[in-house]
């Protein structure tokens, strides 16, 4: 009986220290997404105003179009030798944000 106790009891202590070790994991991813996220305010200050508003305007980087929209349904990428590479992000209710060299050119509703 004493030994299937202590096999329990180790069992549950290994359990304890897997479980802390994940805790300690997430924090540290935790942490490093909002390290990421103090970044692109930094970024992003001059944009604060549209970012509040959740609004968007020509030149504003992807990072804080991301911001001030939230992530894409889609984003569709596209190159040609004419235009070069377009990132076309795709937004629910049918808004399309167009990116060209990591800052929006245009977009539209349909």
């Amino acid at each position: 009986m004493k030994k299937l106790i202590l096999l329990l009891l180790c069992l549950t202590l290994c359990n304890c220290q897997l479980y802390i070790d994940e805790l300690n994991r997430q924090k540290g991813i935790i942490k490093q997404s909002e390290q990421e996220k103090a970044q692109m305010t930094e970024k992003c200050v001059d944009y604060s105003e549209q970012i509040e508003n959740e609004t968007i305007r020509v030149g504003m980087p992807e990072d804080c179009l991301l911001l001030s929209w939230g992530k894409p349904k889609k984003i569709n990428n596209s190159c040609n030798s004419r235009t070069g590479c377009v990132k076309q992000y795709v937004y629910y209710a049918n808004h399309y944000v167009y990116v060209r060299n990591g800052a929006v050119t245009s977009w539209q509703s349909r």
